[in-house]
């Protein structure tokens, strides 16, 4: 008779397996080392309803300079709202925010928003008021796109939302008075936060469940 066949014993299987899962979360573990992910889910509910109150408000405005401020308001909230629960959620996380990849997100996020504040300056004494949405989208879109190369995925497909939305609101005509205008400023920078600020929950709940 020939040698029999010898099958791996099921204690060689299981440590074979043990391995090969340690070395997936060591790789993963490396990967997102160098990415920033101190984004509190909380900061994008925030954000959202900061969006949606300042389409309400500019539904509703009297006049275009009217409407600017609110929407000038609405974006310093904004920022103040994502600065103080990133910096929240860094010191949380014991993450350092003045260098390695916070840093790199931080520039990334800030010069294309600082473009915008140039821009919308621009458009604001030139009077073109109708093309300020589009521009706010695109150049949103565009730092969250950068900003994304250095955090997770979620940013980069939200940034994508945003540059596409942008882009297509190019091609039709916009006024800022009225809830045409208002109204997609609304989809975008408050529903698009929301359903942001739900998929980071889902992400934190997923990952602790495999912690």
């Amino acid at each position: 008779m020939g040698p029999l066949l010898k099958h791996p014993a099921p204690r060689n299987v299981a440590v074979a397996a043990r391995a090969a899962d340690n070395l997936n979360f060591i790789r993963s573990t490396m990967e997102r080392s160098g990415l920033f992910t101190a984004l509190p889910g909380s900061a994008g509910v925030l954000l959202g309803l900061d969006g949606i109150a300042a389409a309400i408000l500019g539904s509703r405005a009297g006049s275009r300079e009217q409407w600017l401020a609110i929407w000038i308001g609405a974006a310093f909230l904004g920022l103040s709202i994502g600065l103080w629960s990133v910096a929240r959620r860094a010191r949380q996380l014991s993450v350092p925010l003045t260098r390695g990849p916070a840093r790199s997100f931080a520039i990334g996020l800030a010069v294309p928003l600082m473009a915008g504040a140039l821009l919308t300056g621009a458009l604001w004494r030139y009077g073109a008021f109708g093309a300020m949405p589009a521009t706010w989208m695109l150049l949103y879109g565009s730092a969250l796109l950068s900003a994304g190369t250095f955090s997770l995925r979620r940013v980069r497909t939200m940034g994508a939302a945003f540059f596409v939305a942008g882009a297509l609101s190019l091609c039709t005509p916009m006024s800022p008075l009225g809830w045409g205008t208002n109204g997609l400023l609304a989809l975008t920078f408050g529903g698009l936060h929301l359903v942001f600020a739900g998929l980071v929950a889902r992400d934190a709940q997923v990952e602790a469940r495999h912690g």
